[in-house]
Parts: structure tokens; sequence; C-alpha cells
């Protein structure tokens, strides 16, 4: 009984130690979640970094770092980046590069993926992508972190078929995928609308979603100022719906809805809805 009564104390010192481990972890985590983007915009701003380095500092960091603290997660969220990224964001970047959506001016790298597409892009989307979806497993989601490897099969030969009918098309004609008021449209179809539809069919996600896009909003905020600042991206087109002041610069509309707000709000439902559980 004695042996028995020491070892149930033990237990409870254990789980309290665990306890006390785990929430200064948290708290950790929650003050790193915070400096990450400060630090970055420093950095960037006080050394003059270029975009890739930029581009490093404000998403593959904090992405590495919350990797680390939730790896189980990290199969199924470099699946979905990777697969997803290749139809959206290569198609949509071809697109607002090729019809001047906006312009990336400097690149370190002299290749550019169709002749257009910035290398650092790449970094770009699948940086933000995959800190978006990290973050949501680390401190919402929580729930299986299994991979479904027949539907990643699925999808992946989907993304595979759309890409080649893309390069295809190229090929032939890529002016044929071009047109007027490329950002709003493609953030309206691609993003907006299956966002919506996903929020009313399952709206209790909204209160999942938030927390994210709060976070995402003032990293956006962070990351815009510094790329114009430092001339990494300019907004040149005349096909924008409208523009709007940020700080001393003037953005289209469609950067301050789809970039700001909608962007991160999207990635998670097409997460839940083709890779999670919907749980």
């Amino acid at each position: 009984k004695k042996q028995e009564t020491r070892n149930k104390k033990q237990e409870t010192r254990n789980k309290k130690q665990e306890t006390r481990k785990n929430s200064l972890l948290k708290r950790i985590d929650i003050i790193l979640l915070i400096l990450f983007p400060i630090f970055a915009t420093f950095i960037s701003l006080f050394f003059k970094v270029n975009y890739f380095v930029s581009t490093v500092l404000f998403f593959v960091v904090p992405a590495v770092y919350f990797s680390i603290r939730t790896p189980k997660a990290i199969k199924k969220v470099t699946a979905f980046t990777l697969l997803m990224y290749v139809p959206v964001g290569v198609i949509s970047d071809y697109i607002f590069e090729a019809g001047n959506a906006w312009t990336i001016p400097q690149s370190i790298f002299l290749y550019r993926v169709f002749g257009v597409i910035p290398i650092e892009n790449f970094f770009w989307g699948i940086g933000s992508t995959y800190l978006c979806l990290m973050l949501y497993e680390h401190f919402i989601d929580k729930s299986k972190y299994e991979l479904n490897i027949n539907k990643t099969i699925k999808i992946g030969f989907f993304v595979l078929l759309t890409f080649v009918v893309f390069v295809i098309q190229i090929i032939q004609d890529g002016k044929v995928l071009l047109f007027d008021f490329p950002y709003f449209w493609i953030g309206l179809v691609i993003l907006t609308i299956p966002t919506l539809s996903f929020l009313l069919k399952f709206h209790l996600f909204i209160s999942k979603f938030i927390k994210i896009c709060a976070y995402f909003f003032c990293l956006a905020t962070l990351n815009e100022f510094t790329a114009l600042s430092l001339g990494h991206w300019k907004f040149t087109s005349p096909t924008y719906i409208g523009r709007i002041s940020f700080f001393n610069y003037i953005i289209p509309i469609e950067e301050f809805f789809f970039y700001f707000i909608i962007m991160s709000l999207a990635i998670m439902p097409y997460f839940e809805f083709f890779f999670d559980d919907l749980k």
C-alpha cells in the first residue's frame, strides 16, 4: 500500500511538471508568434534585405520553429501546401505576373519560371501557406495528423493533369490566359466564393479560423509595408477595381481585401475540405 501511495504521488508530481512545462512552452510560442514578424520587419528594413531574405524571415523562419513544435502535422501540411500551390499558386502567379497585376522589379535568381515568375514567389507562396496551416494545426485544430494516402494520390493526379493542361496552353498561346482585372476575378473565384460557400455550410469553423486570420492580417500588414518600403513589389497595372492609401503608399483594393483578409481564411477551408477531417 505504501508503494502504491508513493507511485500515485510520483504520478501526480509528473503530471504537474508536465503541465507546467506545457504551460511554459505555450507562453514561449505566443511570445515568439508576436516577435517573429516584428523582428522580420526590423531586420529587413534595417539591413535593406532583398525579397528572398525578407520572405525567409517573415515566413520560413517561424514555419521551421512551429514545425519543430508540431512535427506530427508536417507530412499533411507539406503535402497540401505543395499539391495545392501548383494549380492555384503557379497558375495564378503566371496570370498576375504576365498580366502586370503586380511587378517584382528585382530577383536574385537569373531564371524566371515561364519567363515571368520569380523564384522568390515560390518561397513566398509556399512559405505563407505552410505557416498558416502549421499555426492552425498547432494552436487551433489538434485533430488527426495522419495523411490520407488515397485521397492525396487522387488530388495529386488532378493537380498534375491541371498543370499539364496549363503548360500546354502556355506553349501554344499564353496570352489566352490573360484577361482584365485578373487580381479581382481570381481572388473572387478561387478564394472568396469557395470560402464563403464552405463557411455557410460549416459555420462552426468561423470561430476556429478567425484567430489565425487576425494574426495573418497583422503579419500581412508588416510584410506589405516592408515590401513596398524596399521595393520588393510594385502595383503598376491600371486594371484594379480601386486603390486605397496604405501608410505612404497606394495599393489596390484587391491587395487589401484578398491578401490581408481572405487569403489565410481561404487556405484553411481548402485544407479542411480536401485533407483534414472537417472537425
